[in-house]
């Protein structure tokens, strides 16, 4: 079996150095963005609900839903339960449907991962989703 002569692997591990770092600042800038996409999503959603068209507010509540779970697990530092996600389930008649109906379709998108936890019940955590440049 042939090494790899010292200076290669250094430079190998340089390089790799240099493409982590990369990708920190570039997960770091995506939850930034993530954050402005949620205030201007909540700004929306004021405006929508002063204009009182119903449809536009049933519309806006089911992406402000999606992007409050999107939130919750992108901070969340271990997968979380349905229940763990800690939602106000006042505005939903049959809440655990909406939620579960929510976390498989980002399932399904690539989203969330979802795993089973000791006890066997359902959880999810968020997946960095890297997106090939255009």
């Amino acid at each position: 079996m042939q090494s790899i002569p010292p200076e290669e692997s250094v430079e190998k591990e340089n390089e790799a150095d240099l493409v982590t770092s990369e990708l920190e600042v570039l997960v770091k800038k995506q939850s930034e963005m993530e954050q402005d996409i949620i205030k201007t999503s909540e700004k929306i959603k004021r405006l929508v609900i002063i204009s009182g068209d119903e449809k536009l507010i049933d519309e806006v509540r089911e992406t402000s839903f999606t992007n409050g779970v999107r939130v919750i697990l992108a901070s969340a530092d271990a997968p979380l339960t349905s229940i763990e996600l800690g939602f106000d389930t006042g505005g939903y008649s049959n809440f655990l449907a909406s939620l579960h109906h929510t976390l498989e379709r980002m399932k399904r998108q690539g989203e969330v991962i979802e795993t089973f936890n000791e006890i066997g019940k359902k959880q999810y955590s968020k997946t960095v989703k890297l997106r090939r440049p255009r």
